[in-house]
């Protein structure tokens, strides 16, 4: 059985002599062709963040031997009376692979010191003296968004299949001695200090549609192993150069502890684009036609450098905006968007801020009231969890329309949280008392098509003192 996190080398044996007893050398058939244990930390990768350690196993022992002559029987490694078996997966090799919650079960479970491997075979007996050393494992490599590629929804979603897809990282780490790529079919090693790595179209063609493809990038080091696993995902159809997100808006304003209006922005007090309290909106890498499916076409112009833009703008009802956007399939080219099977996130209970550092929030002519020389925590109710992600922009906003992006935060999973995000704080001394501030929490609810989704917005005029 060939494992989704291929095992690597962690530590090497000191050169030729230590392979094979030098006692038993000359007489021993068959012989050792390849013997390595290894000790790898994985982290997981949710959108272009850093990664994170695998919160379920992220630690993992493995090694692997292979014989030249006659078929493995039994293998097993010992240390200090304690018997590790191998599992055969095929005729002239056999594996060990096990996952662990902690370091500290890892280190227990085999702990650094000499352990003697030990091979039954058909063409007889062998054995040799391995040196297992306390690990140090390398600094993850971080996943980078590409020719063809962005993150969306904390996968990477190929935006075009007409050509190759190169992966990159970032790779820091001087002890690095190869780099491992792979998927759940196959791997390949790299050079230590390569970065990145080329899919080739074929291989874009080869993947299924609409379904989330497994792939690990390793760093390997004498010590330690750091894998950095993520997904890959190719919409469908996707046979045209251009990568969609639809998007159905509700959007609130907070103007005290107990009241929540409807959004309406003005164009020159427009929130990046959004409108409200309804709006319809439509994010393309090209300019775009897009088909509705009440067969209304919809273009996307040029909103900012190499990204295209549609949006509605204010629609008062949601009637309305069904009406004129209504859920269904969007035909761009060869193109479908699945606009339809998600809903709003908690609609009848929208976000609303509850408490600035503990307390009840001071509100002024409209506008939250904070202390701009002290660090503040702004507290919510989370919303539901499942196939939700979550947004938090805090943006400076002039009266001419220009704007500095002060805070965007990304937080929460793909995947359903046990901890759902619930605040963040504004950092001491970050805003001027001479501005006007926008802050706006939002929450998405992605449809099965990851290019569609439903979200809700809360939009707060800060008034810093």
């Amino acid at each position: 059985m060939k494992s989704l996190k291929k095992p690597t080398s962690l530590f090497l044996l000191a050169l030729l002599g230590t392979w094979i007893l030098a006692s038993h050398a000359a007489a021993q058939s068959p012989e050792i062709q390849e013997i390595w244990f290894g000790k790898t930390a994985f982290h997981q990768q949710l959108g272009d963040k850093e990664p994170v350690l695998d919160p379920v196993h992220p630690y993992a022992f493995s090694s692997k031997c292979i014989i030249n002559g006659g078929k493995i029987l039994s293998a097993s490694v010992t240390f200090n009376g304690s018997s590790y078996q191998y599992i055969k997966t095929g005729e002239a090799q056999a594996e060990i692979f096990t996952l662990f919650k902690t370091q500290q079960d890892l280190t227990d479970y085999i702990p650094s010191g000499n352990y003697t491997l030990s091979i039954q075979s058909t063409s007889g007996f062998v054995s040799t003296i391995l040196r297992n050393e306390t690990p140090f494992f390398p600094i993850p490599p971080k996943i980078l968004s590409g020719n063809n590629t962005c993150w969306i929804n904390e996968v990477m979603v190929i935006t075009s299949n007409k050509t190759d897809v190169t992966l990159s990282w970032i790779n820091s780490n001087e002890n690095v001695y190869e780099v491992w790529i792979a998927d759940a079919k196959e791997g390949k090693t790299l050079p230590f200090n390569q970065s990145s790595y080329t899919l080739t179209k074929n291989y874009i063609d080869a993947l299924p549609f609409d379904t989330p493809v497994y792939q690990l990038v390793q760093f390997n080091s004498f010590l330690g192993n750091a894998a950095t696993t993520f997904y890959l995902y190719k919409p469908s159809p996707l046979n045209n150069e251009s990568f969609l997100l639809m998007t159905k808006m509700r959007a609130f304003l907070q103007t005290s502890n107990n009241s929540l209006l409807d959004w309406g922005a003005k164009k020159e007090t427009v929130f990046f684009d959004e409108y409200g309290p309804y709006s319809f909106s439509i994010e393309s890498s090209n300019p775009n036609t897009i088909t509705s499916p009440s067969s209304s076409t919809i273009h996307t112009k040029e909103a900012w450098i190499k990204d295209y833009r549609f949006n509605s703008g204010s629609i008062a009802t949601k009637t309305e905006l069904d009406q004129i956007f209504p859920d269904g399939n969007y035909t761009a080219g060869d193109q479908i968007v699945k606009l339809f099977g998600a809903s709003y996130p908690n609609n009848s209970n929208p976000i609303k801020i509850l408490r600035v550092n503990g307390k009840l929030p001071l509100w002024e002519n409209g506008k939250l009231v904070i202390d701009s020389k002290i660090r503040n925590r702004i507290e919510w109710i989370p919303l539901a969890r499942g196939r939700t992600k979550f947004e938090i922009i805090f943006d400076i906003s002039y009266i001419q329309g220009f704007q500095e992006n002060l805070f965007n935060l990304e937080s929460g999973s793909f995947k359903s949280s046990k901890i759902p995000f619930s605040s963040f704080t504004i950092p001491a001394n970050s805003m001027k008392t001479t501005n006007n501030y926008f802050l706006s929490i939002k929450y998405f609810n992605y449809c099965a098509d990851l290019r569609a989704r439903y979200g809700i917005s809360t939009f707060v005029w800060v008034a810093p003192k």
